[in-house]
């Protein structure tokens, strides 16, 4: 099977770019234990009006997630515990 080669070299964004690329309805994935995205989901959490029918997965979340402090109501997120 052949490599598969960049057309630009991989580059490191913030939080809040990473945020930015979050549409209404999009499935996300948190990954596992300590793995999480803690930053990128403090900059997620702070775009709650702008989103809605967020729908995240993770597994052993090893500190409280910011878009369910940000989100009480679940009225933007739907945090699913694998």
């Amino acid at each position: 099977m052949p490599n598969r080669i960049a057309s630009a070299p991989a580059q490191t964004i913030s939080g809040e770019q990473a945020a930015s690329f979050v549409r209404s309805g999009m499935w996300l994935d948190y990954g596992v234990g300590l793995g999480q995205p803690d930053v990128f989901d403090k900059a997620l959490g702070a775009r709650r009006d702008a989103l809605e029918n967020v729908k995240i997965r993770s597994c052993l979340s090893m500190r409280p997630r910011a878009v369910a402090d940000d989100d009480p109501g679940g009225n933007h997120f739907y945090l699913f515990s694998l």
